[in-house]
């Protein structure tokens, strides 16, 4: 537990008690890049039993490390992930190097995004902590992979370089076939949502949410069998993510000022509402929760923006809003996630 602890607070203590020494942006960059270079070293040095799908994949890699080049498309996993411990066994790497491999590709784009585009950095990293992206990146290492790239995707989209999008996409796909859900950003980033067009936005999502096992059933006939993936209709009970997703809508709407928000501004928040969407058949399937990491990856990175820019009339409702936002985060992040041990990531233990 103290390397959690390490995680989280030493950043934020530092981003707090550094206010002289720094200017704010610049508290912000070195906050993140502590918090990153922490998580990093996590996930390079995990015990195979921190993570639910470690020990899984170390089986994956003996068993591709023995596989012949020839004979390896033939494989049931995403190409990308074999070639990529093919490449790594072929070179005399063992597992542990793989897994730092990984590690390094997983963080490296998501660290460089967040430190360039901070405005907040304790509230990033207490919303980032919270979002199911943060754990699944101690189990699934291809679809951590996959998210990392499709950060890089995101990159793409703000310079409206389409080709090189979908080239990106494209190879996310290749290491986890749930990442086609990216092509859905570069449409909808450049939409323009204003706060006159929330009851409507509403509306529809309450629709969607109502409608959402049928809606869910036609969907599914579009997503190949070869995705691997149960398309069947269950009750998961996957409520309190799309509880807390609205609560960020409605104050992401709420607080701006919409005169002065940028294109990248509209962009994340209309990523925030197809985050939404997509969580709205996590109640009838697992398969919703898993394609949504790659749009809770910036929902951190919008908050951090609201509560940086609010409306002169919600100026103090935004300074209240950002703190509880971080303390409800914190403490949540503390009681409900360790108590729940979600994915085996408690406690936490090193490789020695």
């Amino acid at each position: 537990m103290i390397i959690y602890l390490l995680l989280i607070f030493l950043p934020i203590l530092f981003y707090y008690f550094s206010v002289r020494l720094f200017p704010k942006d610049r508290r912000g960059r070195i906050s993140i890049t502590i918090f990153f270079a922490i998580f990093l070293f996590m996930l390079m040095f995990r015990d195979e039993t921190v993570g639910r799908d470690v020990a899984n994949y170390h089986w994956i890699f003996s068993k591709i490390s023995h596989t012949e080049w020839s004979s390896l498309a033939k494989s049931n996993i995403e190409l990308g992930f074999v070639y990529l411990n093919k490449l790594i066994s072929s070179m005399g790497g063992n597992f542990r190097f793989l897994l730092a491999v990984s590690s390094l590709i997983t963080i490296i784009p998501i660290w460089l995004l967040y430190r360039n585009e901070t405005e907040d950095s304790p509230t990033e990293i207490a919303v980032f902590i919270n979002m199911s992206t943060f754990l699944v990146m101690f189990s699934g290492m291809r679809q951590a992979i996959a998210v990392s790239i499709g950060i890089i995707a995101f990159t793409f989209v703000k310079r409206k370089k389409l080709i090189f999008f979908i080239i990106t996409v494209l190879v996310a796909i290749a290491f986890h076939s749930s990442a086609f859900v990216l092509f859905l950003m570069y449409p909808i980033y450049f939409i323009r949502l204003k706060k006159i067009m929330l009851p409507i936005v509403a509306a529809i999502i309450g629709v969607i949410f109502i409608f959402n096992r049928p809606i869910f059933s036609f969907l599914s006939v579009f997503i190949s069998d070869a995705h691997n993936a149960d398309k069947s209709i269950t009750s998961t009970g996957a409520y309190s993510m799309i509880i807390l997703l609205v609560l960020f809508a409605v104050f992401s709407f709420i607080i701006p000022d919409e005169g002065n928000m940028s294109t990248e501004g509209y962009g994340l928040r209309n990523l925030l509402l197809i985050s939404i969407v997509i969580q709205l058949f996590a109640p009838v399937n697992f398969l919703a929760m898993r394609m949504n990491y790659y749009f809770l990856i910036f929902i951190p990175l919008l908050l951090s923006k609201v509560v940086s820019h609010p409306s002169l009339k919600w100026r103090q409702v935004s300074f209240l809003g950002k703190h509880v936002i971080i303390l409800a985060m914190l403490i949540s992040f503390f009681i409900i996630s360790v108590r729940q041990n979600a994915l085996d990531t408690f406690p936490y233990k090193f490789c020695w």
